[in-house]
């Protein structure tokens, strides 16, 4: 199972952060999604937490029972035991979703601190604060939804110390595929040969719950597109007028609601185009016809012996290659 990692990467520069996050991407078998709410980064003390939720009521159904405030350790699996937060209001994890003035899809998890153990120092601790359980009611491959905060009138999801708000950082859970199958590469394209000059194409096909998104980057640095390069955030990379600069290791970084992958590297090999010395022997004479010709006539793969055949330098050994071959040949 691939996790779904929907938050900015931690030790940021922000502080006081609360953020909810899936452990998993849920699978077709599943019937039940796990959402944690976390703090991160703290720089002050605090006494409280209030979080007011928004969810589609249409897939996903709160399962209070099976819910619960947390110890800081990181337990998942339920039952999970208290702390450090006491509950204050409502007086049940499990009545979060039935505050007054409630609508279909909101949740109001408020608790007051009571800090234990590893949990004596918030200044220092990154802490899992609550378990949220939902059940999942979509029935459709792919169906995608999100838990995110909300406004209450004119309350705010925070943390608080002694009753006053404490600045807060908000994270939601982003895009989350319910029912959905984890990224699958079902090819991508290998390492390649290609002649100065000429065009070079990667291509990676998935399986899996989408949406997709793309990344290619050569030598582990992102690509960007010019005139010479495009679909650097598609599946299909395509690489025009091929210079010695362009040999590398190529990948794409692919990402979906169900987690991310990265493919094999593909090493791109540029040969270089037009010397005629098809025979690969530093000399340019009549012994390199044979090997001229064999590749005019059989169209071989890309290589030092075809790509020096190609006189032009367009990538390819074809009719227009002949009379400037003919010709660097009377001129030795």
């Amino acid at each position: 199972m691939l996790r779904a990692d929907t938050t900015a990467p931690r030790g940021d520069a922000q502080t006081n952060v609360l953020y909810l996050t899936t452990d998993t991407c849920p699978d077709e078998f599943t019937d039940t999604l796990y959402v944690e709410l976390r703090m991160e980064n703290l720089d002050q003390l605090i006494t409280g937490v209030q979080a007011f939720l928004q969810f589609d009521p249409s897939v996903l159904s709160f399962n209070g029972v099976a819910s619960c405030y947390t110890k800081c350790e990181e337990p998942f699996d339920a039952p999970c035991g208290q702390g450090p937060f006491q509950l204050h209001f409502p007086s049940n994890i499990a009545s979060a979703s039935v505050f007054t003035g409630a609508q279909p899809g909101q949740l109001n998890i408020t608790a007051s601190t009571s800090f234990f153990g590893d949990c004596t120092d918030p200044t220092q601790a990154d802490a899992l604060l609550a378990i949220l359980v939902f059940d999942i009611l979509a029935e459709d491959d792919c169906t995608t939804t999100t838990v995110t905060f909300r406004d209450y009138g004119g309350l705010n999801s925070q943390f608080s110390y002694q009753g006053n708000p404490v600045p807060t950082t908000l994270r939601d859970t982003g895009l989350i595929a319910l029912r959905g199958e984890p990224i699958m590469i079902e090819s991508s394209t290998p390492s390649i040969d290609r002649c100065e000059g000429g065009e070079a194409v990667f291509e990676v096909a998935l399986t899996g719950c989408g949406p997709f998104t793309y990344q290619w980057s050569k030598d582990d640095v992102p690509l960007e597109e010019d005139e010479d390069i495009s679909g650097v955030q598609g599946p299909l990379l395509i690489i025009s007028t091929l210079t010695a600069s362009a040999t590398g290791d190529y990948t794409c970084r692919i990402s979906s609601p169900c987690g991310e992958l990265t493919t094999t590297p593909a090493t791109l090999v540029i040969h270089a185009s037009g010397s005629g010395d098809t025979n690969l022997d530093t000399v340019v004479d009549g012994l390199d016809i044979q090997d001229f010709l064999y590749h005019l006539l059989s169209g071989t793969p890309a290589s030092a012996s075809y790509c020096a055949a190609d006189m032009n330098h367009n990538g390819l050994v074809e009719q227009s290659d002949v009379e400037p071959f003919i010709n660097l040949l009377l001129a030795q």
